[in-house]
């Protein structure tokens, strides 16, 4: 029992400190998904030392099963109760992660009967237990499509002819209610409450052997609107002269294409030259006088 609950507590303590490597939107779908294997573990730990706590020994089979579940969410919230006192990341949605992990973990238990309990509760919990499976594992089944779906239509950095189009999309581009695909073209409506109004993270990272970036965009309002269109790779410094940037104006109802050459987006760091293998970030924000304007993206690709 001694070594279960040294385990436990490795796991809760894993659980709280542990980050994997990387920013990537991948790498965080894995890091939220890794609450359900860990949580599957305490739950089954928790099983364990039911059988062997003379109080728990005259529960039922459902008791401990409701009871193990319960216990399990309950730590995973003070879990995120005690990250937020230290200054790092407090998400509901890793509780809900840490939910599914346990009945996963119940689940198992009784899948394999190490648990004793009456055949439909086996049946219940299995059924279950891999419904919350396939929930869990959504997220990242997602995430991988979305970075095959990004690689295999580049050239193209960016078009709406699929759900899987949006992904890498944040700030205004990403919610619906500012945001929405229409006639392969995404419409986004502009506010001064998003800190980026189209912003793209990701894009296929190795822009060598083109030369020119192109972007289709219309202004879908009756005045004129300004934006500047931002670069960075892996290694800016959040510095304003460690990244490209470039001011672009359309006039009321005006499409059209716009035409930076990759020259100027590579030399436009001031100490240094931009890792055209590592383009990480791309973004197109208005100034604070086009605020309640709209406009039309429709491509952005290279050349």
């Amino acid at each position: 029992m001694r070594r279960l609950a040294a385990a436990l507590l490795l796991i809760v303590l894993v659980v709280i400190f542990g980050d994997l490597p990387g920013r990537w939107l991948f790498v965080g779908e894995l890091q939220n998904t890794a609450h359900v294997p860990a949580f599957g573990s305490i739950a089954a730990a928790l099983l364990v030392i039911c059988r062997h706590w003379p109080v728990s020994r005259k529960w039922s089979s459902l008791t401990r099963w409701v009871a193990v579940v319960t216990t399990a969410t309950v730590i995973g919230a003070a879990i995120e109760v005690i990250q937020g006192a230290l200054h790092r990341d407090m998400d509901l949605e890793d509780v809900f992660h840490d939910f599914l992990g346990a009945l996963i973990g119940v689940a198992i238990m009784h899948a394999f009967k190490w648990e004793p309990s009456s055949r439909s509760l086996r049946k219940t919990s299995v059924s279950i237990g891999f419904a919350a499976l396939l929930i869990s594992v959504f997220p990242v089944a997602w995430s991988a499509a979305a970075y095959i779906h990004r690689n295999r239509e580049f050239p193209v950095l960016l078009q709406f002819n699929s759900r899987l189009d949006r992904y890498f999309l944040f700030d205004c581009a990403a919610r619906k209610d500012l945001a929405r695909a229409e006639d392969a073209r995404l419409i986004v409506t502009l506010q001064p409450n998003c800190h980026r109004q189209i912003g793209l993270g990701e894009p296929y990272s190795d822009w060598t052997g083109y030369q020119h970036l192109k972007v289709d965009i219309a202004n879908t309002t009756a005045a004129d609107l300004r934006f500047t269109i931002r670069i960075e790779d892996t290694h800016h410094n959040q510095e304003y002269w460690d990244r490209f940037n470039q001011t672009f104006a359309l006039a009321a109802n005006e499409r059209k294409t716009l035409i930076v050459p990759l020259d100027a987006i590579e030399h436009a760091p001031r100490t240094r030259t931009m890792d055209m293998k590592q383009i990480y970030w791309l973004e197109i924000f208005a100034s604070e006088a086009s605020a309640g304007g709209s406009v039309a993206l429709s491509r952005i690709w290279l050349d």
